[in-house]
């Protein structure tokens, strides 16, 4: 079972974090439109006290998620169902024509005001390498098929449109894409940042492993290696758990016994202490000298 407080933190940054992106398609005129950025900013953000958390994990009791994808749509799914109650006419929702299968809505629902909307969400972490590009972009991902602009693209021309046909009378077609860029300590970040990418999304630290003795030898901080699916919120904890967590020592170690050094990036976040409070200062990948390559 998924505990109480990670499901709690997980929704809240959910909702509450800054959005990676905005993907909007056919709104309402401006005076009536909610804009993605702006869905969790007017009066649908989360207040952990006011979560029953019983509730919240017996939503999650049977088949847990483990995919860090499938996890941040459950989230979204009881976020659209239990905190703001709307009405939903679908949830992943297969779109066939004949024998094919063309896709999957992500939601389907009836807002506050009465208006059907179609929404997509997404949660996504990209490195920033300002050296080289896989297919086309600068912004990759742990999985070296997944760019920003070829999952934009993907969402605009094929995610959103799908329910045209099913689906009469959608009056919005949105996208919430949530998650992290992470850029090289040592690399100025880009000038201009591609389209749809908004300027206030949350930043991470790329490491090499050759430059693990920075975190080797720095007594400031600890450390947790973070497992899909819990990529999203570092839980601010006691500062009774400090010594719970690995010194850098330790999980540079821990990374060195894996052979995720040699492959997919290796998440971690870095926690310092505030007073009597255990706080994220950062998140980091570590990825071998060559990655991508």
């Amino acid at each position: 079972m998924l505990s109480g407080p990670q499901l709690l933190a997980d929704l809240a940054w959910a909702i509450n974090s800054p959005a990676l992106a905005s993907v909007q398609t056919e709104p309402l005129p401006v005076e009536h439109a909610v804009p993605a950025e702006a869905l969790a900013t007017e009066g649908l953000v989360i207040v952990p006290s006011k979560i029953d958390v019983d509730h919240l994990v017996e939503f999650f009791r049977y088949q847990p998620p483990r995919k860090v994808g499938h996890y941040f749509e459950r989230l979204m799914h009881y976020w659209l169902a239990h905190v703001r109650g709307v009405e939903i006419v679908a949830a992943s929702e297969q779109i066939r024509r004949g024998n094919d299968t063309l896709g999957e809505v992500d939601f389907v629902f009836r807002d506050e005001a009465g208006r059907l909307n179609h929404l997509e969400v997404a949660v996504k972490f990209y490195l920033y390498q300002h050296d080289q590009t896989i297919l086309g972009s600068h912004f990759i991902g742990p999985n070296l098929r997944d760019t920003f602009q070829r999952k934009i693209d993907r969402i605009e021309q094929h995610q959103l449109p799908i329910s045209r046909g099913p689906y009469s009378g959608i009056e919005i077609r949105q996208a919430i894409v949530k998650g992290v860029v992470f850029y090289e300590s040592s690399q100025f970040p880009p000038s201009t940042l591609p389209d749809r990418m908004l300027a206030d999304h949350l930043r991470g630290t790329i490491i090499r492993s050759s430059d693990l003795d920075i975190i080797r030898h720095d007594a400031q901080f600890r450390y947790r290696v973070l497992n899909k699916p819990f990529w999203l919120s570092a839980i601010a904890e006691g500062a009774g758990t400090w010594n719970s967590l690995s010194t850098g020592e330790q999980v540079v170690h821990r990374i060195g016994q894996s052979d995720a050094r040699f492959g997919s990036p290796v998440l971690l976040a870095r926690f310092q202490l505030d007073g009597d409070r255990v706080q994220e200062a950062d998140r980091i990948f570590v990825v071998d000298d060559c990655w991508p390559n």
